[in-house]
């Protein structure tokens, strides 16, 4: 339970202006103001899980107004925070991408919630894999509000055409170069898509290519590592796809919003693409889950000879930041916003994967994404990017040895070799 609400009757200060006034029910005056963080999507609905906890915090404690702090997109959120720290004026409670949170841990930007979570009852409820992603150096330090999945699609439709059995995807890398050579079709149709752009899609989705190869992003010693010969297999696999013309060199032009939706339409017969594709799907007007299996084919990413590969995990964090004013208060939001029941609310509205044991099993996230079942097999099993202060750096060199290597300017080996190089001296090691 919270510790602000212990069945006590103590007069304790909390802040110059909060105090305590009774048994667990604090008296907040009107100069008191708990700032709040967030990115524009996570507000101003009905859905909203910091809606709800500023309209209970508010309940709770008569006088105190919480504000939000709007930012568009993602990277105005981590610029205002960052901004905010260099000015000493940080929020009571931020969101941070989840593969921020080391750097910001390190740099002490961020308060270790350890104590807090220790008495909130919901905090075991997390998946255990995320309660580590939530944390920097074994310390919990964030509380996931969101997660995505990477997954294999492919298109039934595409493979009733060419005499596949649209019930059987490929589950290998090597039965992926042999469905491809049936199924490839340009310009009217490609056999895979990969995005190959300059963003955290190319690498998020090259990772479970890697960990299935059996390759690491980094060494015991946390080193870059990623240029191992499982690595090399890894990023090969993607050369090979463009060298037999597979998949199109505009891959690594277009956005992957844009790659997703056209394998949505139809342009491409299989893919890798996150949890959220049901929502492209609906773009091009499949409007139901039913409609969506009829047309589509879900499983986990295959691994390289067969099995099955690690899915990358996305999402966001909530944190209490470093020089909070009202770190209690702040705590009291957050465990009321991460709470089960709004936890529920805020995936479901949004097409997100509950990161919460009790919620996974539920029947509304069937109901809600069509292949959630595979997502639920692979949610206790599902790795994040990992939370190091130069994680931007690793995906840097990492975009610019893929692309390299897609359009044949670098061979695999010295690609990925300068790739780590230069990230490794870039982060000091």
């Amino acid at each position: 339970m919270n510790r602000m609400f212990r069945a006590s009757c103590i007069v304790v200060v909390v802040a110059m202006s909060a105090v305590w006034t009774g048994c667990g029910v604090e008296s907040v005056s009107d100069e008191v103001s708990l700032n709040v963080l967030v990115g524009h999507w996570t507000v101003g609905h009905d859905n909203s899980p910091f809606e709800a906890a500023k309209k209970e915090l508010e309940r709770r404690h008569p006088g105190l107004s919480v504000v939000f702090d709007v930012q568009q997109g993602g990277g105005n959120v981590r610029s205002k925070f960052l901004t905010s720290a260099a000015a000493g004026e940080m929020p009571d409670v931020a969101m941070v991408d989840s593969v921020a949170l080391g750097e910001f841990a390190e740099a002490g930007l961020l308060t270790d919630i350890s104590p807090f979570a220790a008495e909130w009852d919901e905090w075991e409820d997390i998946f255990e894999n995320f309660r580590e992603a939530g944390s920097w150096d074994g310390v919990p330090h964030g509380v996931f509000l969101n997660t995505d999945l990477r997954v294999f699609v492919w298109n039934r439709r595409h493979f009733k055409e060419v005499g596949l059995d649209p019930d059987i995807p490929p589950t290998s890398w090597d039965e992926i170069l042999e469905y491809a050579e049936i199924l490839n079709d340009p310009p009217r149709r490609y056999a895979m898509m990969l995005p190959g752009g300059s963003s955290e899609h190319l690498p998020h989705r090259w990772y479970s290519f890697l960990w299935g190869a059996g390759g690491e992003i980094l060494d015991s010693d946390g080193r870059v590592a990623f240029n191992s010969p499982e690595g090399g297999r890894a990023a090969g696999f993607y050369r090979t796809l463009i060298e037999k013309e597979f998949m199109p060199i505009d891959v690594l032009s277009t956005s992957a919003d844009d790659n997703d939706r056209a394998l949505a339409s139809g342009s491409y017969a299989m893919g890798v693409v996150g949890s959220w594709f049901f929502n492209f799907a609906r773009e091009v007007g499949i409007r139901t889950p039913e409609e969506f299996n009829e047309k589509f084919g879900v499983s986990a990413v295959p691994g390289p000879d067969g099995g099955v590969a690690p899915s990358g995990a996305g999402g966001w964090t909530v944190v209490l930041p470093q020089g909070a004013r009202h770190p209690e208060l702040a705590w009291e939001f957050i465990a009321i916003a991460m709470g089960i029941d709004n936890h529920r609310m805020w995936a479901l509205s949004q097409g997100n994967v509950p990161v919460r044991e009790s919620l996974a099993s539920e029947s509304a996230f069937f109901e809600m994404l069509p292949f959630y079942g595979v997502i639920q097999e692979m949610l206790p099993n599902a790795r994040t990017r990992p939370s190091v202060p130069g994680y931007p750096t690793i995906s840097s060199e990492l975009q610019g040895a893929l692309q390299a290597i897609m359009l044949g300017e670098l061979g695999v080996e010295g690609a990925l070799d300068r790739a780590v190089e230069n990230a490794n001296q870039e982060m000091g090691l």
